[in-house]
Parts: structure tokens; C-alpha cells; sequence
């Protein structure tokens, strides 16, 4: 998707007026301007769309899109991603990779396929993350699941704070100059401690029990 933002015709149209009085066959350069303003006017910039959320309640790898080193990762679409054979994984669009989270989560991010590549990961500009850099040798298929943990892998995690967040990632190493890895963001879901627990059922056994002693 793409948006328009329309020029402005009465204000081209003001300052060609402008120009034309001081020149010498103002009128006649004044119909030309005039007639430029109004193709102007029918002209749009194109700018790209920024992406909506995404959905990390689906608790799917997010796939992106890199390039060399030094460059910035990008959306999955019109490039040369691979889907996960295991079905785990969706494609993203262009970043920012925006989202809100009502509780803590974890960040998992992975490289993915050929081995050897690191990534920096920010959150509304800001440093979060820096990925462990490693040697190109090897493959570890398109399985995020199976590649995160895998020796010989760049892979790390980070606790992110409830509220909203805004990545986007760094290339910082690159040895195939492309490819695509993932990410995946799953909300810390607070339980009860066991003292908790065990506090609870003392206390619903007591109730249990002045109620039988009033019956």
C-alpha cells in the first residue's frame, strides 16, 4: 500500500504569480506558470506505508529480510525469503516492527540457514541487543526452532518492558552479503509462587473447616 500527499496548487500558484509580475511579458509567463501549477497539482509523491503491528500473540518466528554488513534489515516482501519448512514462521513487512505488550516479554532472535551471521537489535533507536559474533561454517536449515540454540549459531534473547516498542535491526555481519533470520516475541505470563499456592489452600481449608463447625 501506498500513500499520496497532493501538492498544494494555490500556493505554487501564488508564487509563480509573484514571479511573473517582475518579469518583463509578465502575462504571457504568467499563463505558462499557470498551466505548470496545475500539473503540479496532479503530481503525488509516493511514499512508502508504514507497516501496522504485529501480532506476537501468535507466538510464530517473525521472518526478515538482510543485506551486507552495515546495512539495515528489511520486510519479507519481493525478497528472496525462504518460508519454514516447519510452519512456524511468518513473513514481515517493512520496519518498523511495531507492538504493544500488556506484560514483560522475551525477544528471541535468531540467524537462520547459512551460519555466520550477527545482528543488532533497537528499539525506538535505542541499543537492546548486541548478537554474538560468529565463524561462517555451516548450515542450520530453516527451522527457527531448531537453529536457535545450535552450536556455531548467532543466537540471544532479551526481556523486554511491558508498553509499547518499535525494532528495527542491524546488520552486523553479513559473509553471504544476504539472507533471512528471525525473531520471535512471547509475553511473560506472572504464576503464583508456590508459598502463594500453599498459603491459598491453608486458607480455603479453614473456611472449609469454620463452616463445617457452624453446621
Amino acid at each position: 500500500m501506498i500513500g499520496f500527499v497532493p501538492a498544494n496548487p494555490a500556493l505554487i500558484l501564488y508564487e509563480f504569480e509573484c514571479t511573473a509580475h517582475t518579469r518583463e511579458g509578465g502575462n504571457a509567463v504568467k499563463r505558462i506558470l499557470i498551466i505548470a501549477a496545475v500539473l503540479l497539482s496532479a503530481v503525488a509523491f509516493v511514499l512508502p506505508a508504514s507497516a501496522g503491528p504485529i501480532d506476537i500473540s501468535s507466538n510464530k518466528w517473525f521472518e526478515f529480510y538482510f543485506g551486507q554488513e552495515g546495512s539495515w534489515a528489511a520486510g519479507c516482501a519481493g525478497m528472496a525469503c525462504v518460508e519454514s519448512g516447519a510452519g512456524n514462521s511468518v513473513f514481515l513487512d517493512e520496519p518498523a516492527w511495531t507492538f504493544q505488550s500488556a506484560s514483560s516479554a522475551v525477544l528471541k532472535i535468531t540467524d537462520a540457514f547459512l551460519k555466520g551471521d550477527s545482528f543488532n537489535v533497537y528499539d525506538f533507536g535505542a541499543l537492546i541487543l548486541e548478537m554474538p559474533t560468529v565463524l561462517a561454517l555451516g548450515a542450520c536449515g530453516d527451522d527457527p526452532d531448531q537453529c536457535y540454540g545450535t552450536d556455531g549459531v548467532s543466537y540471544d534473547s532479551v526481556i523486554l518492558p511491558a508498553g509499547d516498542h518499535s525494532l528495527t535491526i542491524h546488520v552486523a555481519q553479513s559473509p553471504s552479503y544476504a539472507g533471512a533470520a528471525y525473531f520471535r516475541i512471547h509475553r511473560i505470563v506472572a504464576t503464583p509462587e508456590p508459598l502463594s499456592i500453599m498459603l491459598l489452600g491453608l486458607g480455603l481449608l479453614g473456611l472449609s473447616a469454620v463452616r463445617r463447625s457452624r453446621g
